[in-house]
């Protein structure tokens, strides 16, 4: 099987990292776009976009509690003939510290970063995200899985199905057993 999985908001807490360092005044749960901008009063796409750059890496958490025992299984996966990616939209200077956090954490998956996610989408048979517009991509319904967030609670409404943390997709997805 081949999985592509997003990095921010589904694997690591880049957000929750922003408001600690930056608004320290608002929690996750008032976030309720995946564009913070449009969250928080005052706040240009630009300067979102400096803070999440700017972000001390050192501040990153993963998103549930099984999250980093997964990501080591899904490695090992890659060895026995699946493809695991990240892919991931980010910024030169995002990606140089999520490598190193990643690096840190001594997690070995491959990573694809574009500005076009979309362009790879059609190469995985499940992507896992967080942002509800990748429906906008003409993903078909079937290969997406969505990472619970405050800002893809509308997913909910339209019946798709979210996840609390990776290692409940994975799980459904009974890839081990492969």
């Amino acid at each position: 099987m081949r999985i592509a999985i997003d990095l921010d908001g589904v694997v690591i807490d880049t957000m929750g990292a922003v408001l600690r360092q930056f608004h320290p005044e608002y929690k996750l749960e008032q976030i309720k776009t995946y564009w913070i901008n449009d969250s928080i009063a005052g706040l240009t796409k630009e300067k979102a976009i400096l803070e999440f750059e700017h972000i001390n890496w050192m501040e990153l958490t993963f998103i549930g509690e099984k999250t980093w025992d997964i990501l080591q299984e899904l490695e090992y996966m890659n060895e026995k003939g699946h493809m695991i990616y990240f892919l991931t939209s980010k910024t030169p200077r995002m990606m140089l510290w999520t490598q190193k956090f990643l690096k840190d954490v001594k997690i070995n998956i491959p990573i694809i970063t574009s500005l076009k996610k979309q362009e790879y989408t059609d190469q995985f048979d499940i992507l896992i995200e967080d942002n509800p517009s990748v429906i906008e991509y003409g993903i078909p319904i079937e290969k997406l899985r969505f990472i619970k967030q405050p800002w893809n609670e509308c997913l909910e409404e339209k019946g798709i199905k979210r996840y609390n943390e990776i290692s409940e997709v994975i799980n459904e997805l009974n890839l081990s057993n492969e």
